[in-house]
């Protein structure tokens, strides 16, 4: 039985959602300004010791200061700083105000997702409100004031342009999020996938390291050398010698193991967990199941932060972002957000408050461990063709899948 439309959902709602819906998604902007004003003025150890230097450095000197070596960012993100110099507000604030469209960005590219799977409007309206208001992803720009909203959207926006068959966008879109951060390779297993479904043709492989190029331009243009540039993410890895920093990964099981074995182990695990995945999904998808490619999509980008030692509390954002919109394809999946929500704001609460963690912090790691597990049994599961008669699976556009 395939739910029909409306149903499990109040009437009531629906009506007057089907009235005025440009209401509803007022409403939750409204709801998300006033939590963004609310947590505008936190300050962040990372502020104080990073971005505030970076800001006061670009406002003094000038944007051709990016040339020099004081800061360990992609020049991607130190544009936008440069542009936050220009507001005429103090440096927290500005450099917050960054983020400010972007959240709301992120919540359009997961409505246009769910449209291109569901045609119900309402839980259109629900996956952009989900977007903007999951907890992790508002206290990421607003609280703390990071920059994962970025490649964050930008591997959303990614996603939902493969799920609507346009895949020169998907990964001019991939290009842009790893721009930003390197954190954004962690799609790249699912990526590769699609690739190899032809879901995605061959010459479209040259545009996300196109637009990384490109990104560097302006730096370059102003004296940096093109080696900083293009190993900025190297750089990167040598700030903090540390197999977990705060992070819900494997790593935080093992506190006493060595520092360069880890390292090593570390990328032989993610690279093998890369290869089985890879392996596993391309023998099983089916690329034109949009149910099969959302879970493929958060099973990557859950496995790969994981196993890879030197990771932060913040690098299971991707994975917290889209599985949300596996909620919306299918309503059973609430306790993968969920989860991932807990087991994230464990991490975030020690990171923002220094008061201690909920739980210990190796209950996130073990918390994560399940989640991967459990992505990859319901898509074995799913693959393996029950979810055919699965109840609750919706009811899907009828467009899906035409070339558009």
């Amino acid at each position: 039985m395939v739910l029909k439309q409306g149903s499990g959902l109040p009437k009531i709602l629906r009506v007057f959602f089907d009235k005025a819906p440009w209401l509803f998604y007022l409403a939750s902007v409204l709801v998300y300004l006033l939590f963004f004003f609310i947590f505008i003025d936190r300050v962040s150890l990372d502020y104080v010791i990073h971005l505030d230097v970076w800001f006061r450095t670009i406002q003094s000197r000038g944007f051709g200061v990016l040339k020099e070596d004081f800061y360990n960012y992609a020049p991607a993100y130190m544009y936008l700083l440069a542009l936050a110099t220009l507001f005429p507000v103090k440096s927290l604030f500005a450099i917050k105000l960054l983020a400010l469209p972007v959240v709301p960005l992120a919540g359009y590219f997961m409505a246009s997702l769910v449209h291109a799977v569901n045609r119900d409007r309402l839980k259109t309206w629900v996956a952009f409100t989900l977007a903007i208001l999951a907890p992790t992803i508002l206290i990421n720009s607003a609280y703390w004031g990071q920059a994962d909203i970025f490649y964050g959207t930008a591997s959303l926006a990614s996603l939902s342009f493969l799920i609507q068959k346009k895949p020169y966008a998907a990964m001019a879109a991939f290009g842009v999020a790893i721009a930003f951060k390197a954190q954004a390779v962690f799609l790249g297993p699912f990526l590769l996938v699609m690739l190899l479904k032809k879901q995605i043709p061959w010459k479209a492989v040259f545009l996300p390291p196109l637009v990384f190029i490109l990104s560097g331009l302006p730096v370059f243009i102003v004296g940096k050398p093109l080696y900083d540039i293009i190993f900025v993410y190297l750089k990167q890895a040598d700030v903090y010698k540390s197999l977990c920093m705060n992070c819900s990964s494997v790593w935080i099981l093992f506190p006493g193991a060595n520092y360069d074995m880890g390292v090593v182990l570390g990328l032989v695990l993610a690279s093998a967990a890369a290869i089985l995945y890879i392996t596993a999904v391309y023998l099983r998808i089916n690329a034109e199941d949009p149910h099969q490619v959302v879970l493929a999509a958060v099973l990557s980008v859950t496995i790969i932060p994981f196993f890879l030692p030197m990771m932060h509390e913040r690098y299971f954002y991707t994975a917290e972002l889209l599985s949300i919109a596996l909620l919306l394809v299918n309503w059973r999946y609430l306790v993968i957000p969920v989860l991932q929500q807990i087991s994230t704001g464990n991490l975030y609460w020690m990171a923002l408050r220094r008061k201690g963690y909920f739980f210990p912090q190796e209950v996130s790691a073990v918390i994560n461990l399940a989640l991967m597990v459990l992505l990859a049994w319901l898509f074995w599961r799913l693959t393996a063709g029950k979810a055919h008669s699965n109840p609750m699976q919706p009811e899907m556009n009828p467009d899906y899948g035409k070339t558009r």
